[in-house]
């Protein structure tokens, strides 16, 4: 099931990707949010660019990849290098929007306890 409550905390399920290489992009980034801590929480973009200071720290962004925070922003991940890494652009671009639906309605605070991928 891709939404169910559990206890305090909250499961959400993000649609699947087409190719083998977005699969395993999305996965590794499901992995991540699975392994740390997440909760909702309203952001305001800082207006600095996540590649721009990715790229200024020496990162290497390759073609058709963006610069994505591991921990999402809206998800309580920090807006610092270390929390950012190129990842497909279509995962990037589908993931955020996906996330953001998915927690708009959740308290800020909400604890996101688990992610996945599949059909809804």
């Amino acid at each position: 099931m891709c939404e169910a409550p559990f206890g305090p905390f909250r499961q959400r399920c993000l649609t699947p990707f087409r190719t083998d290489a977005q699969r395993a992009n999305a996965a590794a980034k499901v992995k991540i949010l699975n392994d740390g801590e997440t909760v909702a929480r309203q952001t305001k973009r800082s207006g600095k660019s996540a590649a721009r200071t990715f790229k200024n720290s020496g990162g290497h962004v390759p073609a058709r990849s963006d610069i994505d925070h591991a921990i999402d922003l809206q998800l309580g991940g920090p807006d610092v290098v270390e929390n950012m890494w190129p990842v497909d652009s279509s995962v990037n671009r589908s993931l955020g929007p996906q996330i953001r639906h998915r927690i708009k309605n959740l308290q800020p605070g909400t604890v996101i306890n688990k992610v996945t991928i599949g059909d809804r």
